[in-house]
């Protein structure tokens, strides 16, 4: 299902640029897995790139509306959280997250 959502996105937004850049630069920074707060994350982006120029909100809506393209290109899954007193992003790497699974199953199974 989320292929013909990014088929029907490539197709009907002119430009991707921003998207694919914010991938890329995501997927630079990104370990297996990152906890936090829009304000944090633009941090964390900024010191990698300081051309890196968004607020928390925009940055918040960008991986929003992007977060299937970047399941299916970049292999990087994003969740929101909120509650009553925060908001967060949690981000992970698909491929290491399978890959810890898959050596703790081999290791049970064993």
């Amino acid at each position: 299902m989320f292929r013909l959502a990014l088929q029907f996105r490539r197709n009907h937004v002119a430009d991707n640029s921003a998207e694919d850049a914010l991938g890329l630069l995501l997927n630079d920074f990104l370990g297996d897995v990152w906890i936090g707060t829009a304000t944090e994350l633009l941090g964390e982006l900024k010191s990698l790139d300081i051309r890196f120029d968004l607020n928390p909100a925009t940055l918040t809506k960008r991986l929003k509306g992007a977060a299937l393209i970047y399941k299916a290109e970049y292999n990087i899954g994003i969740d929101f959280e909120r509650n009553r007193s925060s908001r967060r992003i949690i981000i992970k790497n698909l491929c290491s997250v399978m890959r810890t699974a898959n050596v703790s199953s081999d290791f049970f199974a064993g």
